[in-house]
């Protein structure tokens, strides 16, 4: 790969990256969420979340659809599921003043484990080559802390300035965000799964 191409590449994951996603809502929900300074270990887990995935589907991703493509459409709905779960806690979140144990590392990591976006960055930005695999991860993981903080900071900055009200409704439209994410990926993947098993039968 070179050096204009490896750009490219990581100018697509950044566009990808800094769009809005389940990921992202939830660092804002999480930054608007922090009383004093926004918990900056959170684009880490993000960061965590994002190399597992993508090592893990770089290496196997293609086999295993291939193998077994029921698999991808049970990752969307356990995605879905997850993000609905998490939806709730935020909803409540403002009246239980619980937001550690709302949006914390652990909720973080495994939303960008499963996050859709992961399979773009394994399956169609990542180089094949090794040399240009490194160079384009080291690029990458940069990437990914950067637009962690800057939604992160984004929600936080949002609630300190708006006063209270806004701390209440930033994490309850970031309910009805993931809920919509929730149902998008969940109708996609019903339907995928119905094809899959109408092509098995």
């Amino acid at each position: 790969m070179t050096g204009a191409e490896l750009l490219a590449s990581l100018g697509a994951a950044a566009i990808v990256l800094f769009v809005p996603g389940p990921t992202n809502t939830l660092l804002a929900a999480a930054g608007a969420l922090a009383p004093h300074r926004p918990p900056l270990a959170l684009p880490v887990a993000e960061l965590a979340g994002y190399l597992v995935s993508v090592t893990l589907l770089n290496l196997f991703g293609s086999a295993l659809f291939e193998a077994a493509p029921i698999v991808a459409p049970l990752v969307r709905l356990g995605l879905a599921a997850y993000l609905v779960a998490i939806g709730c806690c935020l909803w409540r979140a403002p009246a239980d003043d619980l937001p550690a144990r709302t949006v914390g590392w652990r909720r973080i990591f495994v939303a960008t484990l499963l996050n859709p976006k992961a399979a773009v960055f394994a399956l169609v930005l990542m180089p094949t080559g090794a040399d240009g695999r490194l160079a384009w991860m080291a690029g990458f993981s940069l990437l990914v802390l950067a637009a962690g903080t800057a939604w992160l900071a984004a929600g936080h900055r949002l609630a300190r300035h708006g006063g209270p009200a806004v701390a209440i409704w930033v994490p309850r439209a970031a309910t009805i965000v993931l809920v919509g994410f929730a149902a998008v990926l969940g109708a996609g993947a019903v339907a995928s799964l119905g094809r899959t098993l109408g092509a098995l039968v």
